[in-house]
Parts: structure tokens; sequence; C-alpha cells
């Protein structure tokens, strides 16, 4: 998978190898990051349940008492699912204007 935008690390970005020998081998020549495992693979746990809490706190469900630490983890789930289809929808309303 390229992550476009991310810049490649072993290249900078260049896209060529060092010393100019082709192309950079760890992107290709496409002077971007490439991910070559799952991604859940590359963060622990903490670092997952730390994003789900930035998304809630986006969406006003702060992680407090009452908020989405009471929540069970099948809730949680089911709420960052249709914030997401919500936010397909968007993209896509705004892609027809």
């Amino acid at each position: 998978m390229w992550l476009e935008g991310i810049p490649c690390e072993a290249c900078g970005s260049t896209g060529t190898a060092a010393g100019g020998g082709g192309p950079c081998r760890a992107c290709w020549g496409r002077r971007c990051a490439t991910l070559t495992r799952c991604p859940k693979r590359e963060v622990d746990a903490r670092v997952l349940k730390a994003i789900d809490y930035a998304a809630c706190a986006r969406h006003g469900n702060w992680p407090r008492a009452g908020g989405i630490l009471d929540q069970t983890q099948s809730a949680v789930q089911v709420i960052r699912y249709v914030w997401s289809e919500e936010d397909a929808f968007a993209v896509d309303r705004a892609a027809k204007k």
C-alpha cells in the first residue's frame, strides 16, 4: 500500500536510490512511504484506543465518566461505523456539487 503524502524515509522523497543508482528500493520511485503489512500491526492497542478517543471527542463525546468511557466496545464500534458512513456520505455529496 502506498501512503501518498507521507514522505519516503529511505530516499528522502527523491524517488532515487542512494548514489543515483535507479529507483529507491523502499518506495520504487513513488517518493512516498509504503506499508507492507496490516496497519494494525504498526501500532499498539494504546495508540488505537487514543485514536478512538480522539474521534469520539471530535464528535463531542469526551472520554470521561458518563461519556465514551462508560460505553461497551461494541457500542463504540457501532458509533464509529455510523460516523464513518456519515463522513463518506458527506464526501460523496460534496463531490456531486
